[in-house]
C-alpha cells in the first residue's frame, strides 16, 4: 500500500501581501468595495424609500474606513470570527473565517501569532457611484501603515495597496466588505469621476475589449488551462505568479505538478463563484476595472489503487490544518481567488496587449475535507 503525504507536497510559498506575509502569517485585511460608476451582477433593485439622497457621499467614506479599520484590528487580535462577520461578507468573509480557523488550529493567539501588531488605512482613492438603491456599493484604494519601528507584516511589502469593494445591502444595514484584491501601490488606477466626486457614468461593455459578464469565464478558462498545463493564455502572464510582486495569483500549476510528482493523482476545477459578485468601476482611461471571485477546488485521490493520502499539520503552519491529521482514499481542497482585471477600450492597448490585463488579486484556501481511507497500514510517506 502507497501513501502520499498531502501536506508535504503542497509546498506551500508564503503571500508577501500584507494580509498573507512571510512565515505564513496573515491579517485580516477588511475589503472596502470597489465601486465606480459601477454596473454589478448584483445591480441596484430596491429604491430608498422617499429618499432621493445618495446612499453614501465622498466626504462620509474616511470614516467609514476608520470604523472598519479599528473594528478589523480588534478581530485580528482575538481571531474573531464572529466580529468578521460584521464587517465582512462574501468571499471576502469565507477566506478570513477559512484563516482564522486554521490560525486558531495552529496555535495562534492573532493573526501576527503571540503579539499583534495592528495597521492603519491610508485613503490613496476612490469610486463612489452616485446611487439612491440598495445594495450599494463603493470603492476604496487603501495602502497599510503600521506603528514606527513595529515588525508589522505590512511591512512585507510597503508598495502594496488594497481595492477595498463595500457593500450595503439595505437602509438598516452596515458596509461591509465583499472583495479585497491587492494590487502594486505604484499602478494605482486613475478612476473617472463627475462634478462631486463621484463615479462618471457605466461605460457600455460594446465599447470595450470583452463584454463585462465574459471577463469571469474567460479568467476562469485562462487559470484553468495554466493549472493543469502550465500555459498561458489570455489575460494572464507568468509574473502574475511570481512571490515576489506585492501580489500574485495562488500557484495552481505549481502546485498540480507537486501533486503528480508525490503519488497523487489531481484534477482541478476553476470557475466563476455563483451567483456572480462582479462590480466594475469606470477608469479616466476608457478601460473599467472589474472585480470578481472564482472558485478552486482540487480534488485529490492516491495514485495507485491501494494507496492512501496522508495529511500532516505542524503547530505554526496554518494551511496545515486546512484538513485533520489522518489517512484519506480522497481529498477535495477547495479555495477562492479574489481577481482585479482591467478591461481596455477598442480604440487603445495595455501592455501592447488588446487583452483584458490582470492587476491584482488575493487568493487562499478554505477548510478541505476528505474520505479517511479504510485500511492502515505502516508505510513510508513521501518526504518534502
Amino acid at each position: 500500500m502507497n501513501s502520499a503525504s498531502f501536506l508535504a507536497e503542497k509546498k506551500i510559498v508564503p503571500d508577501k501581501s500584507p494580509k498573507k506575509a512571510k512565515g505564513l502569517v496573515a491579517i485580516a485585511l477588511f475589503g472596502v468595495v470597489l465601486s465606480g460608476c459601477a454596473t454589478s451582477s448584483t445591480a441596484a433593485s430596491t429604491q430608498v424609500s422617499g429618499n432621493s439622497n445618495s446612499v453614501v457621499t465622498p466626504a462620509e467614506i474616511p470614516q467609514i474606513l476608520k470604523s472598519a479599520n479599528s473594528k478589523n484590528n480588534v478581530n485580528n487580535e482575538t481571531l474573531s470570527i464572529p466580529g468578521q462577520g460584521q464587517i465582512e461578507t462574501g468571499t471576502a468573509l469565507a477566506l478570513d473565517d477559512a484563516f482564522f480557523r486554521m490560525q486558531k488550529l495552529a496555535g495562534a493567539k492573532s493573526v501576527s501569532g503571540a503579539k499583534y501588531i495592528p495597521f492603519y488605512y491610508l485613503l490613496k482613492g476612490d469610486s463612489i457611484p452616485r446611487t439612491s438603491h440598495y445594495p450599494a456599493h463603493f470603492l476604496a484604494v487603501v495602502s497599510l501603515t503600521s506603528p514606527a519601528n513595529s515588525a508589522s507584516p505590512a511591512s512585507a511589502c510597503p508598495n502594496s495597496a488594497t481595492l477595498f469593494d463595500f457593500v450595503k445591502a439595505s437602509s438598516t444595514g452596515n458596509w461591509k466588505v465583499d472583495l479585497e484584491p491587492f494590487i502594486n501601490g505604484s499602478t494605482i488606477p486613475k478612476f473617472a469621476t463627475v462634478k462631486g466626486g463621484y463615479s462618471a457614468p457605466a461605460i457600455s461593455s460594446a465599447k470595450l475589449v470583452l463584454p463585462l459578464s465574459q471577463l469571469p469565464i474567460t479568467m476562469a478558462q485562462a487559470l484553468q488551462t495554466y493549472g493543469t498545463t502550465g500555459r498561458i493564455t489570455s489575460g494572464i502572464a507568468k509574473s502574475d505568479f511570481a512571490s515576489t510582486g506585492c501580489w500574485s495569483v495562488f500557484g495552481f500549476y505549481q502546485l498540480y505538478s507537486s501533486f503528480k510528482s508525490g503519488s497523487v493523482s489531481p484534477s482541478l476545477s476553476i470557475t466563476p463563484v455563483s451567483p456572480s459578485d462582479a462590480v466594475s468601476y469606470p477608469l479616466a482611461s476608457g478601460a473599467v476595472l472589474d472585480l470578481f471571485s472564482l472558485k478552486f477546488v482540487y480534488s485529490l485521490r492516491p495514485a495507485t489503487p491501494t494507496g492512501s493520502i496522508v495529511q500532516q499539520t505542524q503547530r505554526g503552519n496554518p494551511y496545515s490544518f486546512s484538513l485533520p491529521a489522518g489517512r484519506y482514499s480522497s481529498v477535495t481542497q477547495p479555495g477562492i481567488c479574489e481577481l482585479a482585471v482591467v478591461d481596455p477600450p477598442n480604440s487603445i492597448s495595455l501592455s501592447h496587449s488588446t487583452q483584458p490585463q490582470l492587476v491584482g488579486a488575493d487568493c487562499g484556501e478554505l477548510m478541505a475535507t476528505g474520505k479517511s481511507a479504510s485500511k492502515v497500514t505502516t508505510v513510508a510517506l513521501v518526504s518534502s
